[in-house]
């Protein structure tokens, strides 16, 4: 969205609050997180399938001043008998500040404890989902990386029921979403970006809450489609069907993503009595098809107290993944059934199997992930509306990896 159509946007609302005929009670809020770091060593990065050093949480060996950086401002118009309009603007700094509506939705308060919604929201997987991007509002410096990446997609256009109500002491919260997103999704395996889809989504998720304890559970369904059919058969099928090698139209949809299902569920638990804090939150997203994770698991244990304006923390996490075998096995059926010895010969039929499964299992495990994150770090509230924090984080990979990383955020709500 460039300024223009944002001046229009807040001009109109502007003329809306200010017309007699459709008075509204209208509210700004905002927010925004400044992060600076580094890589200690970048011996330690990663590379991707081009041999290019992949970032470590948006870091790497120079002092970056934008990558996790975020300004949003939010719009709610009080339309009067139980109907609202909320709009959020947001600009990120891994996107060149290009500002995108990441929020756009009406609710209706049917009733004192159920509301319903339409339109453009945020996908509650997790904990902190609702304000996944107000770094303000926890206590490190942004989520912890590998259990909150979804992949790029985080919003929704569709339909949300939200039901709160007491059952005895506790506060329950049911929600209900269903609807569909089209995103843009940066993979590392990848050389350029490839077009995502999440179709048919369903989700449920039930928080209860008692003084200061909170538990919270989610379970989500969806039909997973990512532009990749191109690149697999280039990088994957042409090379081996150079030397003879055909795998059916069946067995190739056995790596590709279309239409498939997705799964994710998750659970957390709170407790936070003041003066200190404990955090646990565990997730899986399961693919049927695909070459790429499946399933992925993350976990993490995030502790702090409260000592002041001061707030020493820890956060520990583990995540780690499988491959999707089925469809793996799938094409080397095919590949097993194919007459390599009469094809090439006795002696060089067992070494094209070989160089074919290799192949085909490297593509199958090239997304498989197996880390242990530790982050620690302090939080100084310098401001009622402002916090200073600072973060050593570091992680180890199955690959011996260790990069380590250390940056400073400021986080503001206005």
């Amino acid at each position: 969205m460039n300024v223009k159509t944002v001046t229009r946007f807040g001009l109109s609302a502007l003329a809306l609050a200010i017309t007699p005929a459709h008075a509204v009670e209208l509210r700004f809020d905002g927010f925004a997180t400044f992060v600076v770091g580094q890589m200690l060593d970048d011996d330690e990065l990663a590379s991707d399938a081009q041999g290019n050093l992949m970032p470590y949480r948006g870091f790497d060996d120079q002092i970056n001043f934008q990558s996790n950086n975020v300004f949003a401002v939010q719009a709610r118009a009080d339309l009067g008998d139980g109907l609202t309009a909320t709009a959020q603007i947001t600009a990120k700094g891994a996107d060149d500040y290009d500002a995108k509506f990441s929020w756009a939705y009406f609710s209706y308060e049917l009733t004192p404890e159920l509301t319903i919604s339409a339109g453009q929201m945020r996908i509650p997987y997790f904990f902190y989902s609702e304000t996944l991007d107000v770094g303000y509002s926890y206590p490190f410096v942004r989520p912890p990386f590998n259990t909150y990446d979804i992949g790029g997609f985080d919003n929704i256009s569709g339909l949300k029921a939200e039901w709160q109500t007491d059952i005895g002491n506790w506060v329950s919260r049911v929600t209900m979403l269903a609807g569909r997103a089209d995103t843009t999704l940066e993979i590392s395996q990848l050389p350029d970006p490839v077009k995502g889809q999440v179709s048919r989504l369903g989700l449920f998720a039930w928080s209860m809450n008692y003084d200061a304890f909170t538990v919270r559970a989610i379970y989500s369904h969806a039909n997973l489609s990512m532009d990749l059919n191109d690149y697999l058969d280039a990088v994957a099928f042409a090379p081996i069907s150079a030397v003879g090698i055909n795998f059916s139209d069946d067995a190739r949809h056995g790596a590709y993503f279309k239409n498939d299902s997705a799964s994710f569920y998750g659970v957390a638990f709170n407790y936070d009595p003041g003066s200190y804090f404990v955090t646990l939150e565990s997730t899986a997203l399961n693919l049927k098809n695909g070459f790429m994770q499946n399933p992925s698991e993350g976990t993490y244990l995030n502790a702090g107290v409260r000592i002041g304006k001061f707030t020493p923390y820890v956060t520990l996490e583990h995540v780690e993944s499988d491959y999707n075998e089925h469809g793996y096995r799938r094409l080397m059926a095919e590949v097993d059934s194919a007459d390599l010895p009469q094809q090439f010969g006795p002696q060089l039929g067992p070494i094209v199997y070989s160089k074919v499964s290799s192949g085909l299992k490297q593509l199958f495990t090239s997304s498989l992930k197996e880390e242990n994150a530790y982050n620690v770090g302090v939080r100084y509230d310098f401001h009622p509306a402002a916090a200073l924090k600072l973060e050593y984080m570091t992680s180890k990979t199955k690959t011996d990896l260790s990069p380590q990383a250390i940056a400073a955020s400021v986080d503001v709500i206005f």
